[in-house]
């Protein structure tokens, strides 16, 4: 391969990865902020964005249909998470990573390169202002909860009362997600202030966990 055809190579290549990594930084960034993703988690989310941005680069040098690329797109989703239990914000973040990848990587062209990155930046625009609301409103987590004698629409007052003096943090609303009436006990998806304390470093009951009910 000839000097020529390597830089030209590269010179097509650099903008599209340089666009896929600030995109996805920026997504990252609004998303969980600085210094709240761990790291196991974070390099995940980055090594298949690449992998993801590769083999789609990789295929756009050849003709493929949309059902493949569709294809690509499901594989590649639940590769890994398949059997792990992930948060609506956290499978959010996993397709959007992978959108991200897959939308710099068919950017062959100046002008699909240009619309490339003004959807992605109507996108990210999207996370910044929806992200700055949930920052300054309100979180949600899914628990499994062991007084199922108050999920009762006559004690609803005396639920939130009680979730607000475990998790330390103001809950205003809960929706019951699963009842296992064997184990005396219920997965509840519970809305709290997002000022408070995030539950993992509140004081929790221990018959109150987030363990899912098998």
């Amino acid at each position: 391969m000839s000097t020529d055809a390597i830089v030209e190579i590269l010179a097509g290549l650099i903008p599209r990865i340089t666009l896929d990594a600030i995109a996805t930084f920026l997504l990252l960034l609004a998303v969980y902020g600085r210094g709240t993703r761990d790291s196991d988690a974070s390099f995940t989310l980055w090594v298949l964005n690449l992998v993801v941005f590769s083999v789609v680069g990789t295929l756009s040098l050849v003709r493929i249909d949309v059902g493949l690329g569709l294809g690509l797109f499901g594989v590649f989703g639940v590769l890994r998470y398949r059997t792990e239990s992930m948060q609506g914000r956290d499978l959010t973040v996993l397709f959007a990573v992978i959108g991200i990848a897959m939308l710099s990587a068919v950017a062959t062209t100046l002008e699909l390169m240009l619309q490339v990155a003004f959807v992605l930046t109507l996108l990210l625009v999207a996370v910044f202002v929806l992200g700055a609301r949930r920052r300054a409103g309100v979180e949600t987590v899914s628990l499994v909860y062991d007084r199922t004698d108050l999920l009762g629409p006559r004690v609803r007052a005396a639920l939130l009362a009680d979730l607000s003096k475990r998790l330390g943090a103001e809950v205003s609303s809960v929706t019951v997600r699963r009842l296992d009436l064997v184990r005396d006990a219920a997965e509840l998806q519970v809305v709290f202030a997002a000022a408070a304390p995030a539950p993992t470093e509140a004081p929790v009951a221990p018959a109150m966990t987030r363990t899912a009910i098998p």
